[in-house]
């Protein structure tokens, strides 16, 4: 999803390197985005429902979607989908 091997995000967690700026500030942004998701999911439905694929993503799985670093828009098609027509 960030484009860097899991070797580095080891090292990251382990604090063995620094996370560039730009890296951390898309890490936050993902966050935000899971945290959106978990407020119209919840989290053992989450894992079914982007696994699945959806007209909303043109038939593709949220999943693909989320691989490809865009976890904001998928948040925010699910929003728009499931929200309340008043």
């Amino acid at each position: 999803m960030f484009g860097v091997a899991g070797e580095t995000v080891r090292r990251w967690l382990r604090g063995a390197s620094r996370v560039p700026d730009s890296r951390l500030a898309e890490m936050e942004s993902a966050a935000a985005a899971l945290n959106r998701l978990l407020e119209i999911f919840q989290p053992d439905r989450l894992r079914q429902v982007i696994r699945r694929p959806a007209e909303v993503f043109g038939g593709e799985r949220a999943l693909d979607w989320i691989l490809r670093g865009r976890i904001g828009e998928v948040a925010e098609r699910y929003e728009a989908a499931l929200a309340y027509q008043g």
